[in-house]
């Protein structure tokens, strides 16, 4: 039996298998979050007491603005090292890290050009452990469910889908802090929400590399 006919053979016992689409795979990851972020929302008793004030400020507008964007691009940069002729392309990168930087910067000026208003609408101690849980909260279920959902592709780039998946999770939980905490951006902030950002998508760079690899 030759190579041909024994690889004809084999084929014909299995069925095709369909590839799945990049923007199913986003369309998947971006319904998960926005359903459990909506969810969490109630559950902590809706948006912050001064949220359609702070959107009138420039600086607030702009970091919110680029907190959903980062979760738009890491995510979408995350689903394309799933797709070898996508993560080929440094596109997905450079715009990651375009976001990243403007959403640093913007976050950095806000702190010091406008503090928020003293005092969580939820009443809780500004930007102490709840802050950090409540951040952990938002993340928790993207995170899974991107570690899940991702695992079951075709990972080209291990290490840089850990780190994005993370980051897209992490900023989703940043994202649901800034809009449901009203306490004081200078005194904590930085500790509770910026620095876990960093560190856990850090995080996600090693473990990717492990995780991710077959």
């Amino acid at each position: 039996m030759n190579t041909q006919t024994l690889a004809a053979q084999l084929a014909s016992r299995h069925q095709p298998v369909k590839p799945i689409s990049f923007g199913r795979i986003c369309l998947e990851w971006a319904s998960v979050t926005a359903i459990s972020f909506a969810a969490l929302v109630f559950y902590y008793g809706g948006f912050r007491a001064d949220l359609s004030a702070r959107l009138l400020e420039p600086f607030f507008t702009a970091e919110i603005a680029l907190n959903f964007l980062l979760v738009v691009v890491a995510g979408l940069s995350a689903t394309a090292c799933a797709y070898p002729d996508r993560a080929r392309t440094r596109m997905h990168q450079i715009l990651l890290w375009i976001v990243f930087t403007g959403y640093s910067a913007i976050f950095l000026m806000a702190a010091f050009h406008r503090p928020d208003l003293a005092g969580p609408a939820s009443g809780h101690e500004p930007h102490g452990l709840e802050c950090l849980q409540c951040l952990l909260a938002f993340a928790i279920i993207p995170a899974f469910w991107m570690s899940w959902r991702l695992r079951q592709l075709a990972c080209v780039k291990p290490m840089q889908m850990g780190f994005t998946a993370i980051l897209m999770a992490m900023a989703t939980g940043g994202l649901g802090v800034r809009l449901l905490e009203s306490g004081h951006l200078q005194d904590g902030l930085m500790l509770t929400h910026y620095l876990p950002i960093l560190l856990l998508s850090g995080a996600g760079l090693l473990l990717g590399g492990k995780f991710f690899r077959w």
